[in-house]
C-alpha cells in the first residue's frame, strides 16, 4: 500500500540512502504510489546537514525525472544546505530555478538567502533579497527583521537598523533577545554607547531578559567605545545572574580594563581565567592576549606579585612576563 511504501520510504530516508530512496520511489511510481513530500523534505534535510549537499540536489533532480514535485519547503531545505556549506550564490541560482518554475518562494525561503548572504558578507546582496521580497508583497517576519538588522548594523547603516526596530513595534511584532542585542552591539561599534545602554535597559523593561550573548556582545561594545568602567558594572550584574563570558571575550576585556588603569581588577580575572581554562594555549590569539595581560601585569608594582605568584604554579612562564612567547 502506499502506507507502507511511504513508511519504507521514511526509514532510508533517515538512513540518508539516496540511492536506496531513489529506487524505491521508482518502484513506487511503477506502482502508481506517491511518496509524501514531507519524507523528500526529510532526505533532502538529513544529506544537508551530512554535508553532503550534491547528493541532496542530485536526489530532487531524479524526484522531478520521475514526475514527483518537491514543494517549497524541500527546496529551502536544499537551499540551507547549500548556504550553510558556504555555496550562497549557488543558493541564489537554484532560488531563481524554482522561481522560473512557478514556485512562490516564502518569506522563510527569502530569510534563508538573506541569511546567507549575511553570512558570506554579501550585504548589499541580502538587502536586495529583502527589497525583492517586500516588492512580491511578501510581509517582513521577525526572523527576517533580526537578519536585516545585523545587515545594517554590519554595513554601518545604523539609522536603518534602528528604523527596522520601530516599525517591528508598530507592526505588533515582538523584538527579541536576538533584536535588542544586534542593534545594541551595532550602535556600540557606531560609537554610540549611550543610546546602546538606553536600549539595554529598554530590553529589560520589555521583560525580554538578556542572555549570555547578549551580556558579552554588550560588555565587548562598551569596551570598544572607551566605557570600560560601565562595561565592569555589566560584566558584575552578568556574574550575578550565572553568566560566564567565554576565555576569549574575558582576555579582550582583561585587556581593556588594564589599559584604562585598572590593573588590579584585570589581574584578579586573569588569574581566574588561567586557573579555570588550560585550553587556551593552542590559540595565538588567546596566546597574544595573555601575553600582553602579563607583560603590563608584571610591571606594575601592585600586581607584579601576583604574577610571580602565577608563574610559580606554572600558569604561566617567566618568558611571558618579558613580553615574549615560550621558546623564544
Amino acid at each position: 500500500t502506499e502506507f507502507t511504501y511511504n513508511s519504507l520510504f521514511y526509514g532510508i530516508c533517515r538512513r540518508k540512502d539516496p540511492n536506496g530512496a531513489s529506487d524505491l520511489l521508482r518502484e513506487m511510481c511503477t506502482n502508481g504510489h506517491r511518496p509524501w513530500i514531507k519524507n523528500c523534505t526529510e532526505m533532502v534535510q538529513q544529506l544537508c546537514f551530512s554535508g553532503r549537499i550534491t547528493e541532496a540536489l542530485g536526489f530532487l533532480e531524479e524526484m522531478l525525472k520521475m514526475g514527483f514535485l518537491p514543494d517549497i519547503v524541500t527546496y529551502s531545505a536544499a537551499m540551507n544546505g547549500l548556504c550553510k556549506t558556504g555555496e550562497v550564490d549557488n543558493a541564489l541560482g537554484l532560488f531563481r530555478d524554482i522561481s522560473a518554475k512557478s514556485y512562490l518562494p516564502d518569506v522563510v525561503a527569502h530569510n534563508i538567502l538573506i541569511n546567507g548572504f549575511r553570512l558570506s558578507g554579501k550585504l548589499n546582496e541580502a538587502q536586495e533579497i529583502m527589497e525583492e521580497m517586500l516588492e512580491k508583497g511578501l510581509f517582513p517576519s521577525v526572523v527576517t527583521y533580526n537578519l536585516m538588522i545585523d545587515v545594517w548594523c554590519k554595513s554601518g547603516n545604523i539609522e536603518k537598523a534602528v528604523d527596522c526596530l520601530n516599525k517591528m513595534v508598530d507592526e505588533e511584532k515582538s523584538p527579541t533577545v536576538v533584536t535588542y542585542t544586534s542593534l545594541i552591539d551595532g550602535l556600540c561599534g557606531a560609537g554610540r554607547p549611550d543610546e546602546a545602554i538606553v536600549l539595554w535597559h529598554k530590553m529589560s523593561d520589555k521583560s525580554c531578559a538578556p542572555n549570555k550573548i547578549a551580556y558579552t556582545a554588550f560588555v565587548n561594545g562598551l569596551c570598544k567605545c572607551g566605557r570600560v568602567e560601565t562595561a565592569l558594572t555589566y560584566y558584575e550584574e552578568m556574574m550575578t545572574k550565572g553568566f560566564v563570558l567565554d576565555t576569549f571575550s574575558c582576555l579582550y576585556f582583561i585587556n581593556a580594563l588594564i589599559s584604562n588603569g585598572n590593573t588590579t581588577k584585570g589581574c584578579e580575572l586573569l588569574k581566574e581565567v588561567l586557573q579555570r581554562d588550560m585550553t587556551q594555549g593552542d590559540d595565538l590569539k588567546m596566546v597574544g592576549l595573555i601575553n600582553k595581560a602579563v607583560e603590563v601585569l608584571s610591571k606594575d608594582g601592585r600586581t607584579s606579585p601576583e604574577i610571580s605568584i602565577l608563574v610559580e604554579k606554572g600558569l604561566i612562564s617567566r618568558a611571558q612576563t618579558m613580553g615574549k612567547k615560550d621558546g623564544n
